[in-house]
């Protein structure tokens, strides 16, 4: 190529001939570098750009995932609470049938009572005529005839003592049947009412539980995306 000399007395430059201008091939030479440069350079962002949208499809679908366990949850929260409403339902029409049935046996034994009360009457009055009856033809006074009729009170007196005790006894035994029965249906009503709430929990737990593992997932997703704002690569901005 040309060489410059340098130059003597005022005169030009020399121009000293080895072989060729080696500047237009230095110049050459630059130029592809400097291409070649950028094309690495739109490569290396062409791959950055996909790897950032690679991050954001992973991210989108754990987003996606967490709206679904939100979807998931008011399900089974849900389904809970018409599980709680009709256990709860039945139950109290199991309460209102067994408390119908302690009514039914109350008012019988009332009719029982009275029954007994009137028929223990009708046989003290039948008594008392036959013994006055029976005292008259043998001729007993007004004395023996009092104390005759005496045996048919002592009698109707019993008598109503074991038809009383018999009505109380079974109406304590029916006290005692309602008071068991209301009893059993509050506990079995709280039991309900416990284990809807412990479903109710467990389901909020998971939800929690998944929420949390998701968000952790795309935080580690996007740690993992190294992308910055260069000449190679484009800016990955976290959501």
């Amino acid at each position: 190529g040309s060489i410059v000399v340098a130059p003597s007395n005022g005169r030009q430059p020399a121009i000293s001939e080895r072989g060729g201008d080696s500047s237009g091939d230095g110049g050459g030479s630059w130029s592809g570098i400097g291409a070649a440069q950028a094309r690495a350079n739109a490569t290396a962002k062409m791959s950055s750009q996909k790897q950032n949208e690679a991050t954001r499809s992973l991210v989108e679908q754990q987003r996606q995932l967490i709206d679904s366990f939100g979807s998931q949850r008011d399900i089974k929260l849900g389904n809970i609470a018409r599980a709680f409403a009709d256990s709860d339902s039945r139950l109290l029409t199991n309460y209102q049938q067994a408390l119908g049935g302690l009514d039914g046996t109350k008012t019988n034994n009332e009719k029982a009572e009275a029954d007994a009360s009137f028929s223990n009457v009708a046989n003290a009055i039948r008594e008392r005529t036959n013994i006055l009856t029976e005292s008259a033809a043998n001729g007993a006074g007004e004395s023996d005839l009092l104390r005759s009729q005496l045996a048919a009170l002592r009698n109707y007196n019993a008598n109503q003592g074991e038809v009383n005790r018999s009505f109380y006894d079974t109406l304590q035994s029916i006290n005692n049947s309602i008071t068991s029965l209301n009893n059993d249906t509050a506990n079995q009503r709280t039991n309900l009412y416990n284990q809807a709430e412990a479903d109710c929990e467990s389901a909020w737990s998971n939800y929690a539980n998944q929420t949390a593992d998701a968000w952790t997932q795309i935080m580690n997703i996007e740690s993992a995306n190294p992308n910055i704002a260069s000449d190679t690569s484009e800016v990955y901005n976290r959501r």
